[in-house]
């Protein structure tokens, strides 16, 4: 809304012709009724330089501008989804990723065939493994009215955190209504293509917590191969138009185009596995801060238990409801299940190959070992990283905490006691499997940290 400023007609004055005066578009069925001319859409310049894609190819992309872009996103769906209703019809979330294939087919000559033909095979077979999946997510309510072409060009930051996203795909409902998983695949494949991999997963991940969507991860490969596709037909169709003559007849498509088929095909083709992680301690104890270290230098996706605790009844991570330990939100029951509600989530991150980190308290040795009956289930050996420093460093973090009001956590420095007498060590878990990092320690994120990423990334290539 800060962009575009209204619309405005095309008047014809003295023989040649002007804009008019812009109108609210609020205000353009009434007006446009009477006026037999064009119009045209009044937009704010924009500061050159400060799309994200400019700012990447500087080096400026910064991890606090990709956190702010996946929550204004996940604002953005949240107030655009789509209804479930018995009159509406089930969309198809195949249709286009066919059409687009079947146009790419058409534009690649003989030298890139042979990948096309890969690429359509990897499609079907991704869809016979999960096109039930793929139709599942219109009744778990994950369709919206979205942007449909959602790449670095089109996100601004003349503020430096804030961005803006323009240029939405508004001549088609079919490329606009889609699954949400499918527009935030369109900019994480863009971030892929040029490079900037950690930042891409750092985005969905950022993104899946503050929609609550972790069920994306179960069909996201395959909507960053179909946004790639769709990049690879573009590039193609730019390549034909260019060329002429001679070389137009032998129909060869061009190096870009050939890199995101080339994309396409790898990212159906990965075959990862990930690592459950378990952060656990006392309160105050550094946990959150630990779990989103780990998943910066790893990279993984991290599920608190404290976000999703809020996000049920639909409040926002950082509203304020203190409580009582042993009460409320802080019951056992409560507890036990929000872990069964963590480890729902971590299921379809970790069927996507990617690491999830749980970050909790897991202060009781029962809910442990459902985690590890959990996991055994599944044929993972989960990890556990206890947080711990002195109970004076972390009355003085949960002062502070509570003072600035931005945390997701409630508790505060009346609970550290109870929760110091209700934790119990961890003693059963494989010494293997178990590290513990002092909070407390100078420099502990890139010393104990980084020593403990180090672990979990040789764990995860010997799996």
């Amino acid at each position: 809304p800060g962009v575009y400023l209204g619309v405005a007609p095309i008047e014809e004055r003295e023989g040649s012709f002007r804009v008019g005066a812009p109108i609210e578009p609020s205000a353009f069925d009434r007006v446009a009724t009477d006026r037999d001319c064009e119009w045209v859409v009044v937009m704010r310049r924009l500061s050159p330089g400060r799309d994200a894609q400019s700012l990447l190819e500087r080096g400026e992309l910064a991890e606090l501008q990709i956190d702010a872009l996946a929550r204004h996103l996940a604002t953005f769906h949240r107030a655009e989804r789509l209804d479930v209703t018995p009159e509406r019809e089930v969309p198809d979330p195949l249709a286009a990723v066919h059409e687009n294939l079947s146009s790419l087919g058409k534009l690649v000559g003989e030298d890139a065939a042979d990948r096309c033909e890969q690429l359509v095979r990897r499609v079907r077979g991704f869809e016979s493994v999960h096109g039930e999946r793929l139709k599942e997510r219109f009744g778990e309510k994950r369709w919206v009215d979205g942007h449909g072409d959602l790449r670095l060009e089109h996100v601004w930051y003349e503020d430096r955190l804030q961005p803006e996203v323009i240029d939405c795909v508004e001549f088609s409902t079919a490329l606009r209504q889609i699954d949400a998983a499918s527009d935030v695949a369109f900019l994480a494949m863009d971030l892929r293509f040029r490079g900037a991999h950690a930042l891409a997963e750092r985005f969905l991940a950022r993104y899946a917590s503050a929609a609550d969507d972790f069920g994306m991860f179960s069909v996201l490969r395959y909507y960053e191969a179909y946004r790639a596709a769709v990049r690879a037909k573009v590039s193609a169709l730019r390549e034909a138009q260019q060329t002429t003559g001679a070389a137009a007849s032998a129909a060869s498509v061009g190096a870009q185009a050939t890199a995101y088929l080339e994309l396409a095909i790898r990212i159906l083709d990965e075959k990862r596995r990930g690592l459950l992680i378990a952060t656990t301690g006392c309160v105050g104890s550094g946990k959150s801060s630990v779990a989103e270290e780990l998943a910066r230098r790893l990279p993984g996706v991290v599920i608190s238990s404290d976000v999703v605790r809020k996000q049920l009844p639909g409040d926002t991570p950082e509203s304020s409801q203190p409580g009582v330990w042993g009460a409320g939100r802080y019951r056992i029951e409560e507890r036990t299940r929000i872990y069964g509600l963590l480890l729902d989530r971590a299921e379809h991150v970790l069927r996507s190959g990617r690491h999830v980190i749980l970050d909790a308290s897991f202060a009781e040795r029962a809910w442990r070992d459902g985690l590890a009956s959990w996991a055994e289930e599944r044929d993972l050996a989960p990890w556990l990283i206890r947080a711990d420093c002195s109970d004076e460093v972390i009355h003085g973090r949960l002062v502070e905490r509570r003072r600035l009001g931005r945390s997701a956590s409630d508790a505060g420095p009346e609970l550290l006691a109870a929760s110091r007498r209700a934790y119990e060590e961890p003693s059963e878990w494989p010494a293997c499997r178990r590290r513990c990092i002092d909070t407390g320690a100078e420099n502990w994120r890139e010393t104990a940290v980084g020593s403990v990423a180090a672990d979990l990334r040789a764990a995860a290539l010997a799996c």
